[in-house]
């Protein structure tokens, strides 16, 4: 799939903003300020219904407007849509031409985007909670089911933690019953999420390293652990023995909302021991994996966002990078300035210099 062009309506610093794309290779260049993290921001937004740089919803409209909008027109093997995403302060309203999207879980997947941003790097050094934004988004865009169970036990996991404070104050018998009835759908549903992100894992880790060594022109092995809080067999038992501890907490320790990602080169976690270069090439790989494992999936081009990352590899990287995406992938480049960047690249790419667009 190709994005032809977007159109952003109060989307950040933007009152007004129509942009037509390349097919294949885009390089968005300006100063500081002039916009080029937010074209690849609203991109994403456009495909995944939020932002990669922020959860607060409402931060992307423009100051001291009320709404904005993001429109793209994406076309597919088959045909072209227009895609549109309206947030207010109500909510979203989200459509593919004229139909209306009942359900956000509905519309993820209608477009693929793979994207890494130094908010990655961010994410990588964080928490668990952090890592898990590396690799939630693509699962969900793989799987409908998935996003589905993850809410499910989202809401369940918040109708726990309402009963253990309210069991701090009230040592009914009724809410006891009530909690063990919760307890097995939240561990019945855990389970589903535990095993599927087992799986993914096991996927990924199957390309990984060859991306990894393209990449950094190393000898090293990458690969990711998953570590969940409990296994799958381990869930209902581990629940049931914290039962005392998240009763004084009034939070539940247990699931996979505590679950956590390494990422592991030559058995040494990155997060804590690797250096900035092995952390920048180890999460370009994991993307580059992530872009093949949606087109093996939805058997479609997804499309590749990287954000003011260039700057940070040498020529040689750069051109590593540049051979191991597939020529067919639209990719999105935002740059302080070309001459950062290889010749090779340059004549491959439309050059979008937002400050003469402004």
């Amino acid at each position: 799939m190709v994005l032809k062009s977007l159109k952003m309506f109060n989307f950040r610093r933007f009152g007004t903003k129509y942009i037509g794309f390349s097919d294949s290779l885009n390089i968005l260049i300006g100063k500081n300020a002039t916009g080029k993290t937010s074209v690849l921001e609203g991109i994403y937004y456009l495909a995944l219904t939020k932002s990669f740089k922020t959860s607060d919803d409402l931060g992307v409209i423009k100051e001291n407007e009320s709404e904005m909008s993001v429109i793209g027109e994406v076309c597919k093997s088959e045909s072209c849509d227009s895609y549109k995403i309206i947030k207010t302060a109500k909510g979203k309203a989200i459509a593919r031409n004229d139909y209306k999207f009942k359900k956000i879980s509905d519309y993820l997947g209608e477009i693929l985007v793979v994207a890494f941003t130094n908010f990655d790097i961010i994410n990588l050094v964080g928490s668990p909670k952090d890592r898990r934004k590396i690799i939630e988004p693509i699962i969900c865009q793989i799987s409908k089911f998935y996003t589905d169970e993850c809410n499910y036990y989202k809401k369940l996991l918040n109708d726990r933690n309402t009963l253990l404070k309210r069991l701090t104050f009230e040592k009914k018998e009724s809410l006891t019953n009530v909690l063990k009835v919760i307890d097995l759908q939240l561990v019945a549903s855990a389970q589903k999420i535990i095993s599927f992100r087992k799986k993914f894992i096991d996927k990924v880790n199957l390309k990984l390293n060859d991306f990894y060594k393209k990449i950094a022109g190393a000898k090293e092995d990458l690969k990711i652990e998953y570590l969940p809080s409990a296994t799958s067999d381990e869930m209902g038992n581990k629940l049931a023995n914290a039962l005392s501890k998240d009763l004084k907490k009034g939070t539940t320790s247990v699931g996979p909302h505590r679950d956590d990602y390494v990422f592991i080169i030559n058995n040494k976690n990155i997060t804590l021991y690797g250096s900035q270069g092995q952390q920048r090439s180890a999460l370009i790989a994991t993307k580059l994996t992530f872009l093949d494992l949606l087109k093996e999936d939805k058997k479609e081009n997804p499309i590749l966002l990287l954000d003011d990352v260039l700057s940070e590899l040498d020529r040689s990287r750069q051109n590593n990078l540049f051979e191991a995406i597939d020529g067919n992938i639209q990719t999105f480049v935002s740059t302080s300035t070309i001459s950062e960047l290889d010749k090779k690249i340059i004549d491959k790419a439309k050059i979008i210099n937002l400050e003469e667009e402004m």
